[in-house]
């Protein structure tokens, strides 16, 4: 990059006087030495976890998904991910057995607790859950991947002003149930997710705390508070750089502007300063939350706010949440358990291959230092917790992006067929998601569980 050496992170960190300021501009500072787990060119490698839950009975869910061990080629509702199809990858055929060794009730807790777990989820003791991890050894509890990559990334001495983000949409129903509250877990603790995307906004750049009415005064603007710096760093900069800086501005800029505008939006109809409703509370607009959501996540890996993220999305699930999509009544989950509702499976298949889509293309709109995208640089995990007739076999794992590490266009078929007698285990896929991190599983997994990898979803 043609920045100036001398500009490290530390000390535009002492010179601008706030970490609001300096995360902007992160991807034009040098990565040092110190800074773990990074792909080609010193890039740093992210990792994203995408939690759509349930999929239909299982003759719904054949006509989407490929078969075959070949290139990866999607089919039905979830063609449009052909698009993107050189860009990740399908797994299928492992088997959660952590999720059948665990006694919960339901067959989402099981398997929802556990699908970012290499341990079982047992009962717990806890008044405010009714189950929580326990029997788990080693950093004083239990933790989900997230938290657990998270935690190995500090200790490895990478210092981000987050060490991880959880994101979703406001629950109806279930909100003390740990399952549908978060699949976050640190030391055995539920970790709560941001649930209102003008809430994390908030917490990302200070604007304000939890007030109620946001100023967006040039107090709080993001972009004004950085001006005074980017002047002095402007010398510095080559036009490639320059061009780069102005295009990530933009993007905060127009999340501003989004916010902005249903604020508007919001007072002609009558309402206060505070965000749209539609952004801001719960109802069936999920749509606009993954939409805002989406940007964030950009934003969020692109100023290395944090290098640990992921977006839990349950709200759809219960009825009404998705009557914004055309033809779809009642509730999504109902609807899973008969074949008498093909339409709506379908079309609410689609949108989440819309929403998808979107979120890989955000990424891949930001260049990065070594050439490559965010998204090349990003391991982006798309999973559900139930694999077809709820069962927790021949699991649908969809990696975007790869980070350098996994294999991308590609549609892998673990352990020859689509049987629990024949599945790989689960855990050795998150092996693999420690293994591109460059850190060792230990007792992240369970000794009772396999924590070698799966070698064939690995580059040469």
């Amino acid at each position: 990059m043609s920045i100036d050496k001398k500009y490290t992170r530390r000390a535009l960190l002492n010179r601008i006087g706030g970490s609001a300021a300096v995360t902007a501009l992160y991807p034009f500072i040098p990565v040092t030495e110190a800074d773990a787990a990074t792909v080609s060119g010193g890039v740093p490698l992210r990792f994203f976890y995408w939690y759509m839950p349930i999929l239909p009975k299982r003759n719904i869910v054949a006509t989407w998904l490929p078969k075959k061990q070949s290139k990866l080629e999607w089919t039905g509702a979830m063609s449009g991910l052909n698009e993107m199809a050189d860009r990740m990858t399908c797994i299928r055929g492992l088997t959660n057995s952590a999720a059948y060794d665990s006694p919960l009730s339901g067959g989402h807790k099981a398997s929802g607790m556990t699908m970012l777990s290499g341990w079982s989820a047992q009962k717990g003791v806890s008044n405010q859950y009714s189950h929580l991890w326990k029997g788990a050894n080693g950093f004083n509890g239990h933790d989900s991947l997230d938290q657990w990559l998270a935690r190995k990334l500090t200790e490895n001495n990478v210092k981000t002003p987050r060490t991880d983000i959880r994101m979703g949409w406001q629950n109806k129903g279930h909100t003390n149930d740990p399952v549908w509250k978060s699949i976050s877990f640190k030391n055995g603790v539920v970790q709560q997710r941001h649930q209102m995307p003008e809430d994390l906004y908030k917490d990302i750049f200070n604007l304000g705390g939890n007030a109620p009415v946001i100023d967006y005064g040039p107090k709080f603007s993001v972009l004004n508070h950085l001006t005074s710096s980017l002047k002095r760093l402007q010398g510095k900069l080559g036009r490639e750089d320059s061009m780069r800086m102005e295009a990530h501005l933009d993007s905060i800029s127009e999340l501003e502007r989004q916010f902005k505008s249903a604020e508007a939006a919001s007072n002609q109809a009558g309402g206060s300063c505070n965000i749209d409703p539609s952004l801001n509370s719960g109802g069936d607009r999920w749509d606009f939350a993954i939409e805002s959501y989406s940007r964030l996540a950009q934003i969020i890996f692109s100023c290395d706010i944090t290098r640990i993220a992921g977006a839990q999305w349950m709200s759809h699930l219960w009825a009404g949440q998705a009557s914004f999509l055309d033809g779809v009544n009642g509730g999504y989950h109902g609807a899973t358990h008969n074949n008498g509702n093909v339409g709506m499976m379908n079309a609410v298949q689609r949108f989440r291959v819309e929403v998808f889509l979107r979120l890989m293309k955000l990424f891949d709109g930001v260049e990065e230092a070594n050439g490559k995208t965010l998204l090349d640089n990003s391991i982006v995990y798309w999973f559900t917790e139930v694999s077809g007739d709820h069962n927790w076999y021949d699991q649908c794992n969809i990696i975007a992006g790869g980070g350098g590490y996994f294999k991308m266009g590609l549609n892998h078929v673990e352990g020859g067929n689509h049987n629990r007698d024949n599945n790989r285990p689960q855990t050795k896929l998150l092996a693999n998601f420690i293994d591109a991190f460059g850190f060792e599983p230990g007792n992240f997994i369970s000794p009772k569980y396999d924590k070698g990898t799966l070698a064939n979803v690995i580059k040469a």
